[in-house]
């Protein structure tokens, strides 16, 4: 998984990072229409009833956003601006619907959307200031921790992981069948298993079979390791790997598009 970069700015590399008030504002929007959509977890069932009021109650300057965002991919972009605003929003859609990062998002956004149906009309870019960085924060806690658990996974396999097997590969003369040949040890155990049928109706009239039965000797390789040593020689116990928020990713993120976001308004 990639990992976004830290900026010039000091801060990560994300869709969020260095956009404008109009942006700030649009993705604020975007992440409580995603959260409406993907958190389905009964403590989150006032998400979407509480989108649709923003909706409602901000149609005004919402609608004046979207104006102000679609003049500035014009002037950025010409022609081609629609594409590329809609190249960006399924990007900012998708970053929200982080599958390990979903749980605290939604608890997040629920928070949120609590206090979005209670500005006042005109006040909704203001809050955007403080409410973005707040959800932004869910997904710098998560790359922090990822970024950590490979540290850490990384020297445990250093210490603890499995070594270089070294091996001669040599081929016989032209006609000669090839031969392969593999460094180590040959260590042939005498084992000895110890058989006593469950006894059943099929063997009455039979001796049981208790005797132990040399089951013949089983061949062992031991590799030879890079270090020279044998990998066995010694019993060891090895810890087990690093603890760390290992991401899951259960499923690919659902992407609204803003023809389906229209229709949602609408229900």
């Amino acid at each position: 998984m990639a990992i976004p970069q830290m900026g010039a700015n000091g801060l990560r590399d994300t869709v969020n990072n260095n956009i404008t008030e109009a942006q700030r504002l649009w993705n604020l929007r975007s992440g409580l229409n995603v959260a409406a959509l993907n958190c389905l977890r009964a403590e989150h069932a006032t998400l979407v009833d509480n989108y649709k009021t923003m909706l409602n109650a901000h149609k005004r300057e919402l609608a004046s956003t979207n104006t102000a965002l679609q003049k500035e991919y014009r002037n950025r972009y010409g022609a081609s601006y629609r594409d590329q605003q809609d190249s960006y929003m399924t990007q900012v859609y998708n970053y929200f619907a982080l599958p390990p990062a979903l749980s605290d998002f939604c608890d997040v956004s629920l928070q949120v959307s609590n206090e979005v149906i209670q500005v006042p009309a005109g006040q909704l870019g203001t809050y955007a200031q403080s409410a973005l960085p707040r959800m932004e924060a869910v997904f710098e806690n998560f790359f922090r921790a990822y970024e950590q658990y490979r540290v850490n996974l990384a020297a445990w396999t250093e210490a603890y992981g499995p070594k270089t097997v070294t091996t001669v590969r040599t081929y016989g003369a032209v006609g000669d069948p090839a031969t392969t040949m593999l460094q180590g040890t040959y260590s042939p155990p005498e084992t000895a298993v110890t058989y006593t049928p469950v006894a059943s109706t099929a063997a009455q009239g039979q001796s049981d079979l208790t005797a132990p039965v040399n089951m013949g000797a089983q061949p062992q390789i031991q590799f030879v390791t890079g270090t020279g040593e044998p990998a066995g020689s010694d019993e060891v116990t090895q810890p087990s790997q690093p603890s760390g928020p290992a991401p899951q990713f259960v499923s690919q993120p659902v992407v609204q598009t803003e023809e389906k976001d229209e229709a949602n308004r609408g229900n």
